[in-house]
């Protein structure tokens, strides 16, 4: 760690915890005093970051985090690490301890405790009241509120003001004109004070600037969130946020320094969003995989730009980071991760060998399955199962989606979704075990598609077929450009993808000819891989060829199955 350079890059294959590990080795034995880990989608922050308390837990710790970010997109597990839940926690506990802290400046000051507990009992409650008056009064002179709403509201109030000054045995305020709610109450501080003997007023005004500090930390003076946002993230030991999010003024990471920023899926990041966590690092780690998703661009604007520099689009696409591993500065700092430990060995495999061989050949870190060998819901007695849909011809074609939406589907792959969805739901050993083992909140299965409106599609079907509110509860259905970071122990994916328009009646592959989308979609699964679609009739120099030949392979050794579909078992147009 001491050696580490000023900036380094690292390619880290799917499932790889080694940012947890990174971390924890940087505060533990690297002597680093802080770190900031940002990446560029929330799913990817709160993977990396519940990977970082697991690690801390499991060697006896729990590390100073704090989360940063949506409260909408922060998970359950790192809610207890987010900024509003922190700072709500000081508050209460602040509010808890706030008559105490009254008494304990009370002895400092040398005031007497029954005239330090009246002027708790005044600041908590007759002086919001009385504050609460004087802004009417504002309101009615800014034409904010009308004479007669006013008029209303401060007889109501003047009720409550009558109620606790008798109540508390305070006396009666005077509420002069040219005064303020603080300046009402001053006089009925001052009245309370003779009534209590007290010569040295200047103790008595020390103990109302203790009471406006306290107004500081319960929130009631505009403009603290900023400065509480600011102070947790410049004394919490890791700062967790997306690029986008840490960017936020309340925050003041420009002014922040950290020993150490890590940026995890760094080749999806715009140059735009990794400027914003690396103008805070004394030392940069880019974590990433370029042979995954690459930073999003209007695709227009990709072909223009193509176009205007007389290079290809995939250039264009390019990340920084794609850029910085493969620059000479990239091979003699960075550092290709081998060991994923996501996937079983055989998803494994079939990712490795077409995605990353030769330059990189994965290595396989988990080998005990998740799912019990007796547990086969929907018959997936094998890692790998493709459920094969050229035997059915022109009837499993992709067709367009209809009304505004120029996206495709697939009825036939969705309707074979929806009927091994209720084969699964129909194992009642597979939801036993479910029960038994999988936390509540969390989706073991994983729908991918290749396009959005498959996506619509399988919703639709899905929510018609009657599965059970509990197992359809445990479904994920999205698509492959939204599922980068996540992972499911069981991924269908349909392709979507199927037609006779490419040379000599191959499948013209659109999208489903960009490697890194096929990268994403084969290796977010864990325990089972269920290909639907077509297993035939892909260009021979595409990537979804390669997939069927090495599935074919793994077919021979026992790890995986293709499954013809006859013309019968795919369902009913839609």
């Amino acid at each position: 760690m001491i050696c580490l350079p000023w900036r380094c890059l690292a390619q880290k294959p799917c499932g790889a915890p080694f940012i947890a590990a990174f971390v924890h080795y940087a505060l533990t034995e690297g002597r680093l005093r802080n770190v900031l880990l940002a990446s560029q989608s929330h799913e990817a922050v709160n993977t990396a970051a519940e990977d970082i308390l697991d690690l801390f837990r499991r060697h006896g710790g729990m590390p100073s985090l704090v989360r940063v970010g949506q409260e909408g997109a922060v998970s359950d597990r790192l809610m207890p690490f987010h900024t509003a839940h922190v700072e709500a926690l000081y508050r209460e506990r602040f509010r808890a301890r706030l008559k105490e802290n009254y008494l304990l400046a009370g002895r400092r000051l040398s005031l007497p405790q029954d005239f330090v507990e009246a002027f708790f009992q005044a600041a908590v409650t007759l002086r919001p009241v009385l504050r609460q008056i004087h802004n009417l009064r504002t309101a009615v002179a800014e034409h904010q509120v009308s004479p007669e709403e006013q008029e209303m509201r401060s007889s109501s109030l003047l009720q409550t003001v009558a109620a606790i000054t008798e109540n508390l045995n305070l006396p009666e305020c005077g509420f002069a004109p040219g005064q303020d709610g603080d300046g009402w109450f001053d006089e009925v501080v001052t009245s309370l004070a003779g009534a209590h003997g007290i010569g040295n007023r200047e103790n008595v005004r020390r103990l109302s600037k203790v009471m406006r500090l306290s107004d500081d930390w319960l929130g009631h003076v505009g403009g603290r969130r900023r400065s509480f946002e600011e102070f947790l993230v410049n004394t919490r030991q890791i700062v967790c946020g997306t690029c986008v999010g840490l960017g936020r003024a309340s925050l003041g990471l420009s002014d922040a320094v950290f020993d150490l920023v890590i940026v995890d899926e760094a080749a999806r990041c715009t140059p735009g969003e990794l400027a914003v966590p690396l103008q805070s690092g004394k030392q940069v780690l880019l974590v990433g995989d370029h042979l995954q998703l690459e930073p999003f661009h209007d695709p227009l604007v990709v072909e223009n730009t193509a176009k205007a520099l007389g290079i290809s689009q995939d250039a264009v696409r390019a990340s920084d980071f794609e850029r910085a591993f493969r620059s000479s500065y990239g091979r003699a700092n960075g550092q290709a991760l081998r060991i994923q430990y996501r996937m079983l060995e055989p998803i494994g495999r079939l990712v490795s060998k077409v995605f990353y061989e030769p330059g990189v050949k994965l290595e396989h870190g988990r080998a005990t399955p998740k799912l019990p060998a007796e547990i086969n819901p929907g018959s997936l007695d094998k890692p790998i199962i493709w459920l094969d849909t050229s035997p059915m011809g022109a009837t499993a074609f992709q067709s367009k989606a209809g009304g505004r939406n120029k996206s495709l589907v697939n009825a036939v792959e969705a309707d074979t979704i929806v009927k091994l969805l209720t084969e699964m739901d129909d194992d009642q050993a597979f939801q036993q075990w479910m029960a038994d083992n999988i936390e509540s909140g969390a989706k073991p299965i994983g729908v991918i598609c290749g396009y959005a409106g498959q996506k619509e599609l399988l919703l639709r079907k899905v929510a018609a077929a009657g599965l059970s509110p509990g197992f359809r509860e445990r479904i994920k259905i999205d698509t492959v450009d939204s599922y980068q970071g996540k992972q499911n122990l069981i991924v269908i994916l349909s392709l979507v993808r199927n037609n006779d328009d490419g040379a000599d009646h191959t499948i013209r592959q659109g999208f489903m000819s960009r490697v890194n989308r096929i990268n994403v979609a084969l290796s977010r699964a864990m325990d089972r891989l269920v290909i639907v679609g077509s297993a035939k009739h892909w260009p021979l120099d595409g990537p979804m060829a390669s997939v069927a030949a090495t599935v074919k392979e793994l077919e021979l050794e026992k790890l995986a199955r293709v499954t013809p579909l006859g013309a019968s078992e795919g369902g009913e147009e839609s």
